[in-house]
């Protein structure tokens, strides 16, 4: 006798979940963690971060709010309760016996947090910064030591903001990771969706990702920006403070990023130096060099454009000193270029380490960092002049005459030179 194979069982029914699938409320985005306990459903929505229970017809019943808008959760059952966790440090928890739910902020401070990523003077009582890799905006009175910070995220996206610039007590900030401008009044509480209030996205419609710069006309500001990853092409944002109208020009020169800014009141034109490589090199160039242009803000067009490094992957403005000289950097030197003729007056390599910014005082005169130094630099006799040791700090701004303050990657310092 054979062994003969039995006949096939019959196939089972799928099995059908009777539950409809959640319905997202007004306002929400999406849904950003869910979890099943004991027969029942329940679901923390985006950008709320609110916490709901799912009926079986896909209606949401809302058990709590922690008030933790935009942040990233962690939600896990823990003994019969529930437990979230956000990326700020916000803990609530729920009892799906009896429906208690409480919420608690965590203290949220560390000694050697993230690396601070910029800080703008506002006003002589208001000097803002972030910490890179976490959503947030904190704001210090230089005179009192006084720190307030957001207590939770401050956009709708990820990352942090890069850059921030200063106009009638208020700041506009370039947000990463999708190019956001936002606008911050230091007046107000913080507050999600409102205080800073987004002004426009760059990212979905003109493929950018990395605020990079900011400079003022006094009129107008300039926000630049990176490419998205994996493309060519950054773009230029122009803001009209008086009703906040922001034309984008992007592609402005083709193909590159648009890393620094500097505005020269002399020759009235916006400067600015360029990347000729996709965001953090996820895009090899299209072109054989980076270079410097000028903006003219009033015709919207390229006024100059030069090449003092053909070649270079990276040409940065630093800034421009009193009576219309540009400084600019790359290939490990400086040039000085005549803002009027485009002449360049100056290139090569010097005997100090090239600032990243050059900034011009309430006095006139014009302040950069170097080898470990606040120094103003002298146009006329072009010399640095050491005036206080700043060791290990990278970042500086003005709040009133005199009043300079400075940071590194984890602290804040002040001081009132004479």
């Amino acid at each position: 006798d054979s062994i003969k194979p039995s006949p096939e069982a019959p196939p089972n029914p799928p099995s059908v979940d009777p539950r409809k699938p959640p319905l997202l409320p007004d306002g929400e985005q999406s849904f950003a963690r869910n979890i099943e306990f004991d027969g029942r459903r329940f679901a923390i929505t985006f950008p709320s971060s609110c916490f709901w229970e799912v009926n079986n017809d896909g209606r949401l019943e809302l058990r709590g709010d922690p008030e933790a808008p935009a942040e990233p959760w962690f939600l896990e059952e823990s003994g019969g309760i529930l437990i979230g966790i956000s990326h700020f440090g916000v803990v609530f928890r729920y009892d799906p016996a009896t429906n208690d739910f409480s919420s608690k902020q965590m203290e949220n401070r560390a000694p050697g947090g993230n690396g601070i990523m910029f800080i703008e003077a506002l006003s002589p009582d208001c000097v803002i910064g972030c910490n890179y890799s976490q959503q947030n905006l904190w704001k210090i009175d230089p005179n009192t030591g006084e720190i307030v910070e957001s207590p939770s995220m401050i956009a709708r996206i990820s990352g942090e903001p890069m850059c921030a610039i200063a106009h009638e007590g208020k700041a506009y900030l370039g947000i990463y990771v999708s190019s956001l401008i936002s606008l911050y009044d230091p007046d107000v509480p913080f507050e999600f969706g409102d205080n800073p209030k987004e002004l426009i996205e760059l990212g979905e419609k003109y493929q950018q990702t990395r605020p990079r710069d900011t400079a003022t006309d006094g009129e107008r500001i300039f926000i630049s920006s990176d490419s998205a990853y994996g493309r060519l092409g950054g773009a230029l944002a122009v803001i009209d403070p008086k009703t906040n109208a922001i034309e984008v020009h992007h592609q402005l020169i083709p193909d590159q990023n648009l890393p620094t800014l500097a505005y020269d009141p002399e020759s009235k034109l916006l400067w600015g130096g360029t990347d000729r490589w996709g965001q953090m090199r996820s895009h090899p160039p299209s072109k054989e060099s980076s270079l410097i242009y000028a903006f003219d803000p009033e015709t919207e067009k390229i006024f100059h454009q030069l090449t003092p490094w053909p070649g270079a992957d990276v040409t940065n403005v630093v800034g421009v000193l009193p009576g219309g000289v540009l400084v600019v950097s790359g290939s490990g030197e400086i040039a000085m270029i005549d803002t009027h003729s485009s002449e360049i007056l100056f290139q090569g390599p010097v005997g100090f380490s090239i600032p990243t910014r050059i900034r011009t005082g309430a006095d006139g005169e014009a302040y950069c960092l170097s080898d470990g130094y606040l120094c103003r630099w002298d146009p006329k006799s072009n010399r640095l002049n050491p005036i206080i040791q700043t060791q290990g700090c990278g970042f500086f701004t003005e709040a009133g005459p005199g009043n300079w303050v400075f940071a590194d990657s984890t602290t804040v310092y002040r001081t009132v030179l004479p």
